[in-house]
């Protein structure tokens, strides 16, 4: 879990400023000015209706998936479509004043896992306060049997990517849960029965946020934008390799993973009544010492799909050297040249087999045809 990096008053005085002219208190502005750039001078910063120190349960993965797939401006089927993707797949929380219809991913590219810490009592109180920990109901191990339920319709990327769902194969997937802290808080608008919601990511200072006005009734149908501030949402999806190079192929990938984690009904496809096994060898703890094996491989995997990319298009009249990664090719005969590529992607490919973890060779020996 990551634990909260301030309290329950660095929180309120952190929005004062924006909630008290957001919610049009102008008698509140300065006081809550005060109380964030001059802490200690006794300024009181508008104070919310409700806040509430939460523990989201989240996952992190560390996928790899294969898939036969049409990437061309004239759908052509490419013989070997093998994209590395890195994928945050987060829980998604119902709560009656948060319309579930802006899903967020609460991640950043500054998330670390010497950040986090093991998951102890101590961590249920935040201050004087209970921090209210949500469970994990929902898990991504079942996420490719899903993706391979999909239509060709919905397998349609972008123009010109598509792919076939059937075809879709984890070569790797691990699966990291953590919990995220936030704080929840109301503020009161002028309007009776509405409130100005607001999300406040409490794993770092000073803590992205995002705000969108609720009503007190669930039954309300509005949802107004969401407000974002310290950053752009981020997205679900992120990926390590792109395809063929393809710049404006892998952004349509992302945001079409993001977009596919939320389709409606996803969340009770991946639910599960029953509790979600952790003793799943395929979920890890998320650690160095377990994430940089795994990225370790993905990286080589990448490494490989560049030099078979490379193999494919070789000119009969080979360049005075080639470079891959850290390995460079010296200029040679044309056979002899070819030869040496195939040889270095054989011994790339062993290394890779041998850095393959362990829980993942069991894993797939006992589960052969699924994932």
């Amino acid at each position: 879990a990551f634990p909260f990096a301030f309290s329950k008053d660095e929180a309120i005085a952190h929005l004062g400023p924006f909630a008290s002219s957001s919610t049009w208190n102008f008698p509140s502005v300065l006081p809550s000015l005060g109380a964030k750039y001059l802490p200690g001078f006794g300024f009181i910063p508008m104070q919310p209706a409700q806040i509430q120190p939460i523990y989201l349960p989240a996952w992190f993965v560390d996928a790899e998936l294969q898939a036969n797939a049409w990437l061309s401006p004239h759908n052509s089927e490419s013989e070997d479509a093998q994209q590395v993707l890195q994928v945050f797949l987060p829980h998604l929380f119902f709560i009656p004043y948060f319309p579930a219809s802006n899903p967020l991913a609460f991640i950043n590219k500054n998330m670390d896992p010497r950040q986090t810490v093991p998951f102890s009592e101590t961590l249920t109180r935040q201050s004087s306060d209970n921090v209210m920990c949500l469970p994990f109901t929902i898990t991504p191990l079942s996420l490719p049997e899903q993706v391979r339920k999909l239509s060709f319709t919905q397998a349609t990327v972008c123009d010109g990517f598509r792919f076939h769902p059937a075809s879709v194969k984890p070569n790797l997937l691990a699966a990291y849960p953590v919990l995220i802290p936030i704080y929840l808080m109301r503020y009161p608008l002028a309007t009776p029965s509405t409130y100005m919601t607001v999300i406040l990511e409490a794993y770092s200072k000073p803590g992205r946020f995002f705000a969108q006005e609720t009503a007190a009734s669930t039954e309300d149908p509005s949802s107004p934008d969401l407000i974002t501030h310290g950053g752009k949402p981020s997205l679900f999806a992120q990926l390590k390799l792109i395809p063929r190079g393809d710049t404006v192929a892998a952004g349509a990938l992302e945001n079409w993973l993001s977009a596919t984690l939320f389709e409606p009904g996803m969340t009770e496809i991946l639910a599960s009544d029953d509790p979600i096994n952790m003793d799943d060898p395929r979920v890890r703890e998320w650690t160095r010492d377990e994430v940089l094996p795994v990225q370790d491989w993905l990286n080589l995997g990448a490494e490989i799909a560049g030099l078979k990319d490379t193999l494919k298009v070789t000119p009969k009249s080979p360049p005075d050297s080639t470079s891959f990664g850290p390995l460079k090719v010296e200029r040679m005969a044309g056979g002899d040249f070819v030869r040496s590529l195939k040889n270095t992607l054989k011994k790339l490919e062993r290394r890779r087999n041998d850095l393959t973890p362990e829980w993942w060779k069991q894993w797939s020996t006992g589960n052969a045809g699924q994932g």
